[in-house]
This record gives structure tokens, C-alpha cells and sequence, in this order.
């Protein structure tokens, strides 16, 4: 790995260009080209937890009218679910994890929990009556 120390506007580096220069090795020199990365997005897209847990790394895009949303990152609360995310707050615009987006600025996006349904539960309640068994039924008009 080579790790290249100085200030790039100090030095007028321009990041989208690829720099090449010359080193010595064992008193011989060598060329070497050196890529710098190219910070080439318009927008960042983070992502907020809204209760939840875990983190999520920012996103990097550029502007577009098809951005799509990703699948959620984060941990639910207890007893909740991932829901949808809603735009720049929990009471923003909502939108499925896999929707597109219109991305034209940067923007965060919370993630919006639901309460995980209850299985509703069937009981059966029996009584005996005289050593025989009845089936209960709550909304029925029998005294018992």
C-alpha cells in the first residue's frame, strides 16, 4: 500500500486526474503511476435508525430519478419490524425498501417500524356439568 502525505489543495491536486512520478529504488529510477480516487457523486444518503439499532453506512450517488432504496440495515425495536423508510423525517414521505428514488440532494432517511401482528390465539374452554363435558362459548346466553 502506498500512502501519499500532503494537503491537495495546497498542492493543486486535482482528484480526478491520475498522477504519475518518479522514485528512486536501489539508487535506479523508476516510474510509478499513482490513481487517486475520484470523489465523483452529487448526493449522500444516510440512513437513521429512528429507535432501531446498528448503524448503516452513508451512501454516495449521483443525481437520478431511479436511486433505489435499500433493504434495512438497522435492528428493530423489540416486538417491532422494518416497515418502510420515510423521507428527511418519521413523518416524511414514505417509501419500500427496493422503491426508486428521485435523488436530486443529499437526504436521510428513517426507518419506520411496525408492531409485529399477535397470532391470534384459538382456545377451546370445556365445563362439566353433571359429569358431562360443554364446550364454552363466551358470547353465548347460557348461565353457568
Amino acid at each position: 500500500m502506498i500512502t501519499l502525505y500532503g494537503d491537495a489543495e495546497e498542492n493543486d491536486y486535482d482528484v480526478s486526474e491520475e498522477y504519475s512520478t518518479e522514485i528512486n529504488v536501489d539508487g535506479n529510477k523508476r516510474a510509478m503511476i499513482i490513481s487517486l480516487p475520484v470523489a465523483n457523486y452529487d448526493a449522500v444518503i444516510t440512513f437513521n435508525a429512528n429507535g432501531g439499532s446498528g448503524e448503516m453506512e452513508d451512501r454516495y450517488s449521483v443525481f437520478r430519478n431511479d436511486y433505489s432504496l435499500p433493504t434495512c440495515g438497522f435492528t428493530a425495536p423489540s416486538g417491532q419490524r422494518f416497515k418502510c423508510w420515510a423521507e428527511g423525517s418519521a413523518d416524511g414521505d414514505r417509501y419500500d425498501a427496493g422503491a426508486a428514488y428521485d435523488l436530486t440532494a443529499d437526504v436521510t432517511f428513517y426507518a419506520i417500524w411496525e408492531d409485529i401482528p399477535q397470532a391470534p390465539v384459538d382456545i377451546d374452554i370445556y365445563y362439566m356439568d353433571g359429569g358431562n363435558y360443554h364446550t364454552f362459548y363466551p358470547n353465548s346466553t347460557e348461565k353457568y
